[in-house]
């Protein structure tokens, strides 16, 4: 949904930072409230500001045998060879963050 700001001293639209992981999900008129800075609340000026963008989430995948930490604002993807795969591509054996196709396999 889109709203129109107006009234005394709104001059300002606040969102949240889907450029990293944050808890903060709200969208609105006028600044911040208290505390919510601190959970990824940005705030700003500018007509149209504060467009809905999708959330970047964060979780994890393997990589060989170890955890890797990975973030997307598509979903939680990891890529692996299949388990009859008998080819020799290392990053594919692997395995890591995203589709196979981000992967470009």
């Amino acid at each position: 949904t889109s709203a129109t700001c107006t009234g005394d001293n709104v001059t300002k639209c606040h969102s949240p930072d889907n450029t990293k992981v944050v808890e903060f999900e709200g969208y609105g008129c006028g600044p911040c409230t208290d505390g919510t800075a601190a959970k990824g609340c940005v705030e700003c000026v500018a007509d149209d500001c504060n467009t809905w963008s999708a959330k970047t989430i964060a979780y994890q995948c393997h990589e060989g045998d170890k955890a890797v930490n990975c973030t997307s604002t598509t979903g939680k993807n990891c890529f692996r060879a299949q388990s009859n795969y008998t080819g020799n591509d290392m990053e594919l054996t692997s395995g890591g963050c995203g589709t196979c196709e981000e992967a470009n396999f």
